[in-house]
């Protein structure tokens, strides 16, 4: 090609060959770099698209690990059941003082021997739980002894009455006489002196009834009281055993088996609030 170039031509002028041949060689030249310019740019923009794959492929991929790594949601069952409604608990949390409702010293009624304690200290009892027991033999014997006085004393009211019955007979007998005498001495059967003599006995026998009656009256009264006296032992027996007054719980316990206690002492057996 070279050569060509450099072969002079025969129609053309030499001046004007000798121009030619420096201008076609500056076109050659232009024509490669043109050329390597556009290979660079095919290069850079292979190398581009290829980076630019590469990063969409590792974003892709990234996320579609990460989904496949992702557990399942786990199924929950349900359940149905018919709604009710109940008594729910309501705890709040305060910071206060408490106070009891109600807070009673448990004393004992009657001097005695504690045998035994029903309950530990801090339990939670109810109202009529039976906390202690004392000793109930001398009070049984002292009821014992008043329930004999109260047989004995009716045992008199009933005497008393077989007497009144008795003597009312005799009186209504000694009223008979004094009608028939009545009669009698109308008729001048009998004498005055026995008249007077039968209607002084009719006297003496509605007094001795009345007599009868009032020691009746005093032997009721009497078996009243002995009534009285076994009403008040069985109360006493009563209190040998110390119940619960209340429902609630219990506090230190003062006293154990065997310690002798009181009656209406200061110190409190136990303290329920």
């Amino acid at each position: 090609m070279s050569k060509n170039i450099t072969e002079p031509l025969a129609d053309a002028p030499e001046g004007e060959l000798s121009d030619a041949t420096p201008s076609g060689r500056s076109e050659v030249d232009a024509g490669r770099k043109d050329k390597i310019r556009a290979r660079i740019v095919q290069g850079v923009s292979l190398l581009g698209l290829v980076i630019v794959i590469l990063l969409v492929w590792h974003f892709l991929g990234g996320k579609s690990n990460k989904a496949a790594s992702r557990p399942r949601s786990e199924v929950i069952p349900v359940e149905m059941a018919a709604a009710t409604q109940l008594d729910v608990p309501v705890q709040i949390k305060s910071i206060g003082n408490i106070e009891p409702l109600s807070t009673i010293a448990v004393r004992s009624q009657i001097e005695g021997t504690l045998q035994s304690v029903r309950f530990t200290p801090g339990q939670e009892v109810k109202k009529g739980d039976l906390l202690f027991t004392i000793d109930p033999r001398p009070l049984q014997a002292a009821l014992s002894e008043a329930e004999a006085n109260l047989a004995k004393a009716m045992a008199a009211i009933s005497q008393g009455r077989d007497v009144v019955a008795r003597d009312q007979a005799t009186a209504t007998n000694s009223r008979t006489i004094v009608k028939r005498d009545t009669q009698l001495i109308e008729g001048g059967v009998i004498s005055r002196e026995e008249y007077d003599n039968a209607v002084a006995k009719a006297q003496a026998d509605e007094a001795t009834v009345r007599a009868d009656q009032s020691s009746v009256a005093t032997l009721v009264s009497a078996a009243k009281a002995e009534q009285a006296i076994v009403n008040n032992a069985r109360v006493q027996l009563s209190y040998t055993s110390i119940r619960a007054p209340l429902s609630g719980k219990t506090g230190n316990l003062v006293v154990t088996g065997g310690n002798l206690v009181r009656a209406n002492d200061t110190t409190p057996m136990v303290t329920i609030t």
